[in-house]
């Protein structure tokens, strides 16, 4: 009898050291396992026509980053309407730079004839942008390409010292696990192209496992470019709003804000 108590204390002792060398005291609203980031990069028609209405229908909000050549005439009204719906309108660039490697970046536009000065003017240009779209000044960014080398220069702890943002999605597909040592300038996302559900779904619960973050990086839904069918997509958000107790989904600054809180609630 002494021997399987011993065991189970040792086992319960186990679970517990686990669990807070996992997080150490960090929570998510409402006590949720995770949270959940759904972020869409470009700013194109697929996503205003097909992404938006279906998360709305879940009553999910995402994280649109808008590259300022697709912030058209046509298409500001509607920008305004999503970020007036509780979307996130992030910063996507002017120009989305990219390496001279790709062959659809003209020459001007490689990153490897930026300056660091000059990405960084480019970027506050655009914040300048979106707050004309959506009258918001703090917002966050999405490296291009994944890229955050410019002109062979990182540009992380420029970013970081610069104040332009409060954090930054970056282009690596593991979950974040440890929300103390999370760089908040290089966040990880799972970069969605035609998976199904099936693949998407178990991203999301491996984050509940560890009470970590899934952040997820689409193009085109259902359409455009890079994309993932509407089928897959939707299934991903029917099956998040079926588990919203479980998974925190929301906007991707409202989640970086919340971080930020929470490092500063614990003292880390």
């Amino acid at each position: 009898m002494n021997t399987f108590k011993h065991s189970i204390i040792l086992i319960i002792a186990g679970c517990t050291l686990n669990c807070y060398s996992q997080q150490d005291g960090f929570s998510w609203p409402g006590g949720a396992k995770a949270a959940v980031c759904l972020t869409y990069d470009d700013g194109i028609d697929s996503q205003l026509n097909i992404a938006i209405p279906d998360l709305e229908k879940e009553h999910l909000r995402g994280t649109f980053y808008i590259e300022g050549r697709n912030l058209t005439p046509e298409r500001i009204g509607r920008w305004k309407e999503v970020a007036g719906n509780g979307h996130e309108l992030g910063n996507h660039t002017i120009f989305h730079p990219c390496s001279e490697k790709l062959n659809f970046i003209r020459k001007e536009f490689a990153s490897e004839n930026y300056t660091v000065n000059r990405f960084l003017k480019e970027l506050a240009v655009m914040n300048n942008f979106l707050y004309a779209v959506d009258g918001k000044k703090s917002r966050s960014f999405a490296y291009t390409c994944g890229e955050t080398i410019y002109g062979g220069i990182s540009v992380i702890d420029t970013l970081r010292a610069s104040g332009l943002f409060p954090g930054i999605r970056g282009g690596s597909p593991e979950v974040v696990r440890d929300m103390r040592t999370l760089d908040l300038f290089n966040i990880p996302s799972f970069v969605s192209l035609d998976e199904t559900a099936d693949k998407m779904i178990p991203y999301v619960e491996e984050a509940g496992k560890v009470g970590g973050m899934a952040v997820f990086m689409f193009h085109g839904v259902g359409g455009d470019y890079l994309s993932i069918s509407r089928e897959a997509h939707y299934k991903l958000l029917s099956y998040l709003n079926k588990n919203r107790k479980d998974y925190w989904t929301a906007p991707f600054l409202e989640v970086v804000e919340h971080i930020i809180a929470e490092r500063k609630r614990l003292g880390w």
